[in-house]
């Protein structure tokens, strides 16, 4: 059972609706009479599990308008006509075509541009990756703001994030809109030391309740990994790497496509011989890594589509146990995760279909754990309909049906299923106020029902460059298999429940060069699922018990010094609170920020990029029982990577991590990575 655990990772309805409701349309019709006229563009930015055992490229933001105030307050007052508009077929958004310029995709379940989105969300390209230098996803995601990464070791240990506070379990993860959460752990968490970044094309972290249009475990927001379409000539990338604890990688990316198809594949092998992931540890614990990803599309018919995309991971990785060093266990994983998808068109572009069909795959293996084996499937079919009316409203509704089942050494297999129905309307006026409203009904087939909404607007002032954002929603999180039928469960279990709001301005300044945003979040948990003993009972048993408040501010900036150097940073405070106890949620730090700077120079042939990393004071629990809380300090992880184009086909790189070769640790009795340096070359044919 120890091992089991140390591996695993409300809806508010009626008054509160309309109150809020109500309060967004009177905030809303106050600033329309107060703001400004043209359209521009700007986007906003963006673990060992919870039991231990176990910069958004951010668009130019035009001059504003020249014309005189009286203007175009007197435009807005007399709410100008709103010119007809042409809407075309949308095969030709993602992934028929390429993802536009600034376009997302997670916010809206539609090809969005990231200016129009009321919600708070992080985009993470593809370049921004490579301007890393990085290969594992876990250390990409560090710097995004209101997430903290907790990782118990070093490369491919376990590893999880908390999204602005919430739970591990309580995030929902997705690769390519497939729900990957892994449900024969005992809280359906997801293991982030799994995934390279291989065939990423970018990483859309949204913040908030999410599950009016994803179901289940999006309580503390979505973090979608996005897989690159292959476009133009055919193409052939190559690389190696070396480095540091006898670190090797190797890498193949094939890619290409036309109008009539596209495809991009690729894979990479990647071993180290590591260092000993317990604090009191000698022996190093390695890991090993074979990653596989792919994304293959055909379009047959102007009206009419097919995409496919997968992703493969077999891993192996040493383990120590929680404060000692074992020198036998390891673990064993094989995930594999597809999905296949047909879009058409029909009433002349008016009205999009999309039926898909995901599956997920989980096997982990513990040869020398009382448990060996765990095996975990996630189904998921769901029929999506768009209707485009005019230039006003885009109208989702949709249907989506989720199966899971687990089972493992000792157990026989168990499953669960849920149906989910939902509508949503994102409307669009006078080119500059864009809201977004949905709600959703969820059937369980133990835990009951379950009803969430959300509403998120955001409205751009041209004129003067600001922007005011802001959402409020409901989420929830089904019980797990564990929590209903093991020895320690409960079929009398009701789903989680959460409420949750944001609201924030983003301003830009010097013409755009500097933005900077800032927003307050809050979050209410109800119905929380804890293990609580029973008196006169042998052992515990999952109830319906806790109750949790996280809030806090998210603060973020990106100046373009110029053309060549870009400095960016944030800063984070979350307050994350057990309100039954009044203890603070652990490994939640309080205070975090993160600076960064990316340089090109010598005719862009070169790129540096820095970027600091400061982390506060948190708690955590060591080893006694019953558990005593400790504290951990604080820690600066400051990394340098950069690059330089021999020529047109050849770069090569380095990194140095931990530069300041500082010793911290993010789960209390387990090491980190102190200095460290790697080095490569790509070769682009």
């Amino acid at each position: 059972m120890r091992s089991f655990l140390r591996h695993a990772g409300g809806p508010v309805r009626g008054a509160w609706f309309s109150k809020s409701f109500a309060s967004l349309r009177i905030l809303c019709c106050a600033i329309a009479l107060l703001a400004g006229s043209p359209q521009f563009a700007t986007s906003r930015s963006a673990a060992a599990d919870d039991d231990p055992p176990a910069a958004a490229a951010e668009p130019q933001i035009p001059a504003a308008d020249a014309a005189e105030p009286a203007d175009w307050i007197a435009d807005d007052l007399a709410f100008p006509e709103i010119p007809e508009t042409t809407v075309i077929g949308r095969l030709d958004s993602f992934p028929g075509s390429p993802l536009a310029e600034g376009g997302v995709l997670t916010p809206t379940r539609t090809e969005a541009l990231a200016s129009e989105i009321g919600s708070s969300l992080t985009v993470i390209t593809a370049d921004q990756i490579r301007q890393t230098r990085q290969t594992r996803v876990p250390e990409v995601l560090r710097t995004v703001p209101g997430l903290d990464v907790v990782q118990s070791g070093g490369r491919g240990q376990t590893a999880s994030v908390f999204l602005r506070g919430a739970n591990s379990y309580q995030t929902k993860v997705m690769i390519d809109g497939i729900p990957v959460n892994d449900p024969s752990g005992p809280q359906r968490g997801f293991d982030f030391g799994l995934l390279s970044v291989d065939g990423i094309q970018q990483i859309e972290v949204l913040r908030g309740p999410q599950s009016t249009l994803y179901g289940s475990d999006a309580m503390g927001g979505v973090i979608n990994i996005v897989t690159q379409r292959g476009e133009g000539p055919p193409r052939v990338v190559i690389g190696a790497e070396g480095g540091s604890f006898g670190t090797s990688r190797e890498q193949l990316n094939v890619s290409g496509g036309t109008s009539s198809y596209h495809y991009a594949f690729g894979g990479s092998y990647e071993k180290s011989s590591g260092f000993s992931a317990a604090e009191i540890g000698t022996e190093n614990d390695g890991f090993r890594a074979a990653n596989y990803a792919g994304r293959f599309g055909w379009t047959p018919a102007d009206n009419f589509d097919i995409d496919y995309s997968f992703r493969y991971i077999d891993q192996n990785v040493d383990l120590d146990d929680f404060n000692a060093d074992n020198l036998t266990a390891e673990a064993h994983s094989d995930n594999f995760f597809n999905r296949v998808q047909a879009r058409w068109m029909t009433v002349d572009g008016f009205w999009e279909h999309r039926v898909a069909f995901n599956l997920a795959d989980h096997n982990r293996r513990y040869p020398d754990g009382w448990v060996p084996q765990y095996l975990g499937q996630t189904r998921k079919f769901e029929y999506l309909s768009n209707f485009y009316v005019g230039s006003i409203h885009t109208v989702t509704a949709g249907v989506d049906y989720w199966h899971e089942e687990a089972s493992n050494t000792n157990t026989p297999q168990q499953s669960q299923n849920m149906t989910g129905l939902y509508l949503q309307d994102q409307i669009r006026l006078f080119d500059r106020w864009f809201t977004t409203v949905g709600f959703r009904f969820d059937e369980h087939s133990t835990a009951g029902r379950a009803e969430t909404y959300r509403i998120a607007s955001r409205y751009n002032v041209h004129q003067t460059g600001t922007a005011f954002h802001g959402s409020l929603g409901t989420g929830f999180r089904a019980p797990t298999l564990f929590e209903l039928f093991s020895p320690y469960g409960n079929l009398g279990l009701d789903p989680e429940k959460n409420f949750g709001w944001d609201c924030g301005v983003e301003q830009a300044l010097l013409d755009g060069q500097l933005v900077v945003d800032g927003t307050y979040f809050r979050s209410d948990y109800t119905n929380l699922i804890e293990f609580a003993f029973l008196p006169f009972e042998p052992w515990g048993q999952y109830q319906n018990a806790g109750r949790a408040l996280t809030s806090g501010v998210e603060l973020t900036a990106r100046f373009e010094l110029n053309p060549c150097t870009t400095i960016y940073g944030s800063y984070t405070h979350t307050l994350a609170r057990q309100l039954d106890t009044g203890e603070l949620l652990l490994r939640r730090p309080p205070h975090k920020a993160t600076f960064g700077v990316a340089h090109r120079f010598a005719c862009d042939r070169a790129r540096v990029n820095l970027n600091l990393l400061y982390v506060g004071p948190r708690e955590d629990f060591d080893d006694s029982w019953p558990s005593n809380r400790v504290t951990l300090g604080e820690y600066y992880l400051l990394n340098l990577a950069g690059s330089y184009d021999v020529n047109h086909w050849c770069q090569i790189y380095a990194r140095i991590d931990n530069v300041l070769n500082e010793d911290y640790q993010e789960v209390w009795s387990y090491q980190t990575a102190p200095l460290s340096g790697y080095a490569g070359v790509s070769i682009r044919l």
